[in-house]
């Protein structure tokens, strides 16, 4: 921190006519730097020799439009994310089929369309994803490239572990949680089914329980039949 001061005291220090000042908005950005003069010459590019040229990773992290928006947020471009919703529309915004987003069934029996909705915010940087924009429609730069199953893929391992996981701990509650993110990404999963229904008995919602269980033997898990039989 020092450094930096000293660095910034030293572009108000110095003659105009030997280094002129920085705009104050490359100062802001700047003070997030780890090299806040080297920063200041790569954004001024007043670099003297290629190696002062080289953008280290935090200077990256300033100039890139970012590579993750929030949770169920996608990529707009030039930066920004927009909120993904499931409207009464029984169609998908051309933005965003195929990406992995899904919609639940709504009161009328279908299922909404995926489209954009609310103002804009700016994406940021997730380490664990390429340091890449993601492609427009994408929550990150993570999938890229992939098709929607491969995305679903991913997502029912997560859910299935952190389902696992909340009940194992006793969190019922947040297991059903999981288990309906789970059926979400995948309607047609007698487990994630069967699964929610011990998490609603847990509970005491026995008319829950029955409702998943019948429909995981409906598709096909073989030991519902007895448990509806025994229990509902």
């Amino acid at each position: 921190m020092r450094q930096i001061i000293l660095a910034i005291l030293s572009l108000f220090l110095i003659p105009n006519e030997v280094a002129a000042r920085p705009s104050q908005k490359i100062i802001n950005q700047c003070m997030k730097a780890t090299d806040f003069q080297g920063c200041v010459n790569v954004m001024t590019d007043k670099s003297g020799t290629e190696s002062e040229k080289k953008i280290t990773v935090d200077i990256d992290m300033i100039r890139t439009t970012g590579n993750s928006c929030p949770k169920g947020w996608g990529y707009i471009g030039g930066g920004y994310c927009r909120d993904v919703i499931c409207a009464s529309d029984y169609y998908n915004h051309s933005d965003l089929g195929g990406k992995g987003w899904g919609c639940s069934a709504n009161v009328l029996g279908g299922r909404g369309g995926l489209q954009w909705d609310g103002e804009a915010v700016r994406s940021t940087v997730d380490k664990g994803c390429p340091m890449e924009e993601p492609e427009v429609g994408r929550n990150n730069s993570c999938e890229n490239g992939l098709t929607e199953a491969e995305i679903n893929d991913g997502k029912r391992n997560d859910y299935h572990q952190i389902g696992l996981d909340l009940y194992n701990a006793s969190d019922y509650k947040g297991s059903i949680e999981a288990y309906t993110k789970y059926i979400e990404v995948s309607p047609k999963s007698s487990y994630a089914f069967y699964n929610r229904a011990l998490s609603k008995a847990q509970i005491g919602d026995n008319i829950g329980y029955c409702n998943d269980m019948k429909m995981a033997a409906k598709l096909g898990d073989e030991d519902a039949p007895e448990l509806i039989k025994k229990y509902c």
